[in-house]
C-alpha cells in the first residue's frame, strides 16, 4: 500500500506540473497574439490614413487648379443660362404679339370692329394685352446686348414713330428704349374707326408688327437653343474632367502609399 501511495503521489505531482506548464504556455501565446494583432491593426490603420491624407491633398490641389483654370467658364455658363432664359421669354412673348396682331386683323364674324359694346371691350382688352407682351419682348431683347436684337428693337420702334400721331390719338406712345405706354382712358375714348385704320387692315401697322414679331420669335428660339446646348456641353465636360482627375489623384495616392 505504501508503494502504491508513493506511486500515486508521484503521478499526481507530475500531472499537476504538466497542467501548470500548459496554462502558462497558453497565457503567453494569447499575450503574443494580442500584441501582434494590435501591431498589425495599427500598421493597417496608418497605411489607410496615409492613403486618405495623400488622396485628399492631391484632390484639393487638382480641384484648386481646375477652379483657377475654369473660373471664367463657370461665369460664362451662368451668363449663358441667364441669357437663354431671357431669349426663351422673348420667344414666347413675341409669339403672343403675333397672335394679338392676327386677332386685331381678323375680319368677318371674328372682327373686333363691329361697333357693339361687348366687341369694343374685347378690342380694348386685346390692345392692352398686346402692349404688355410687346413690352416684355422689347425689354428682353434690350437685355441681351446683341447687335441683331438691337436692330430688331429699332425696327419695331420705327413702326410707332412712323405713325406717331395716329398712335397717340388712340393712347399709345413709344419711348426711347422701344417700349410703348398705353393710356387706357384715351384708348377708351378713341373712335373705333381710328383703331381699325392702324390695326384692322391686312397691309397696315398690324401686318408689319406681325412680320417683325415672327422674326424675333424665330431668332430668339434659335439663340435659346444654341445657348442651352453650349451650357450643357460646358457643364458636362467640366464634370467629366473633374471626376476623372479626382479619380486619378486617388489612384495615384494609393499607389504611392503602397510603394
Amino acid at each position: 500500500m505504501r508503494i502504491y501511495n508513493r506511486s500515486f503521489e508521484a503521478i499526481s505531482k507530475a500531472r499537476e506540473s504538466r497542467i501548470a506548464k500548459t496554462r502558462a504556455w497558453s497565457t503567453h501565446s494569447k499575450m503574443r497574439t494580442g500584441t501582434s494583432g494590435s501591431t498589425r491593426a495599427t500598421g493597417t490603420s496608418a497605411k489607410s490614413s496615409g492613403v486618405t491624407s495623400k488622396s485628399d491633398s492631391l484632390l484639393q490641389q487638382i480641384l484648386g487648379k481646375l477652379n483657377q483654370s475654369v473660373g471664367t467658364t463657370g461665369e460664362t455658363l451662368a451668363a449663358n443660362q441667364t441669357k437663354s432664359y431671357d431669349y426663351g421669354i422673348a420667344e414666347v412673348s413675341a409669339r403672343r404679339v403675333v397672335t394679338h396682331m392676327e386677332r386685331l386683323m381678323a375680319d368677318g364674324e371674328e372682327s373686333l370692329y363691329s361697333g357693339d359694346e361687348k366687341t369694343r371691350e374685347a378690342l380694348e382688352a386685346e390692345i392692352a394685352a398686346f402692349a404688355d407682351d410687346y413690352n416684355i419682348t422689347v425689354r428682353k431683347l434690350n437685355s441681351t446686348a446683341s447687335v441683331t436684337d438691337e436692330s430688331a428693337v429699332k425696327n419695331l420702334k420705327k413702326v410707332f414713330t412712323d405713325h406717331q400721331a395716329a398712335f397717340r390719338n388712340i393712347g399709345i406712345t413709344v419711348g426711347e428704349d422701344g417700349t410703348i405706354a398705353l393710356d387706357r382712358k384715351k384708348l377708351k375714348e378713341a373712335d373705333t374707326a381710328e383703331i381699325e385704320k392702324l390695326f384692322g387692315t391686312k397691309d397696315g401697322t398690324a401686318a408689319k408688327l406681325k412680320t417683325l414679331a415672327e422674326g424675333v420669335e424665330a431668332s430668339a428660339k434659335k439663340q435659346a437653343d444654341t445657348l442651352r446646348k453650349t451650357s450643357y456641353m460646358t457643364s458636362t465636360n467640366y464634370s467629366r474632367y473633374a471626376s476623372a482627375d479626382a479619380g486619378n489623384a486617388i489612384t495615384g495616392a494609393r499607389y504611392q502609399a503602397k510603394g
